[in-house]
């Protein structure tokens, strides 16, 4: 008898387990929030309110509902004659990151006039100022993203993507803004565009910028198949 129930409360016990990791594996959130940008004619000239960029822009999670008023614009790039792209980005309670960009009018303010921007830009071009603005984020005294030098040389590894960072460490002082996305030099696929695969890209990993302390970010990225690049670890220190 003794041993039957010896076997009764060891099947018992394995049975919570299952449970208690099952119903901690469901909490975990590792999907990105997604950003619905509306099909709409957007004419911006330097120097206006940004808020005009975010019309028709919105964004949902899985877990957080509604996180539209979590939007943000991280960078606007002119590209050619009269046009720009907008940046957006949006991150959840779980630090995942959504991503979005869209085309715009664009009129560059000189002097108090709106002519248009110069000369079209390649797209080796964009890709190089992409990298210059990323770069404008550099440290100064140490703190922020180091800045990027040369071109990332990533290759999807066979059908799942990859991902290049510009650091593995970040430092920022207590109150400084941290953009996550600024960490990622690029990320390429097989199958999908960077334009998809941003929307993909997850940093995980609590963090609190207004905390001294060091935080630890678990970035990777997946594709339109369910496939996700190697892991990274980003330390953040914040003082």
């Amino acid at each position: 008898m003794k041993q039957k129930g010896l076997v009764f409360a060891l099947t018992a016990g394995c049975i919570i387990l299952v449970i208690i990791c099952y119903m901690l594996g469901t909490k975990h959130d590792g999907e990105a929030p997604v950003i619905q940008v509306e099909d709409m004619d957007i004419t911006f000239t330097e120097g206006e309110d940004e808020s005009i960029l975010l019309e028709g822009v919105t964004a949902t999670d899985n877990k957080d509902g509604d996180i539209t008023e979590q939007i943000f614009i991280d960078k606007i790039l002119p590209i050619d004659d009269g046009h720009a792209i907008v940046y957006y980005g949006v991150l959840d309670t779980s630090n995942n990151v959504g991503s979005a960009r869209r085309t715009i009018q664009y009129y560059k303010n000189e002097d108090g006039s709106q002519d248009t921007i110069g000369e079209s830009a390649s797209t080796e071009e964009v890709m190089e100022d992409t990298t210059e603005e990323t770069s404008a984020e550099a440290t100064q005294d140490g703190y922020g993203v180091p800045q990027a030098e040369g071109t990332p040389d990533i290759q999807p590894d066979g059908g799942r993507p990859a991902m290049a960072l510009v650091t593995e460490s970040v430092k920022i002082r207590a109150g400084d803004i941290f953009d996550p996305i600024s960490v990622v030099w690029g990320v390429v696929d097989d199958k999908d565009g960077a334009d998809i695969l941003y929307q993909h890209i997850h940093a995980e990993g609590e963090y609190n910028t207004q905390a001294p302390g060091t935080y630890e970010i678990r970035y990777y990225v997946s594709d339109s198949d369910g496939n996700t690049s190697d892991p990274q670890i980003v330390t953040l220190t914040v003082e």
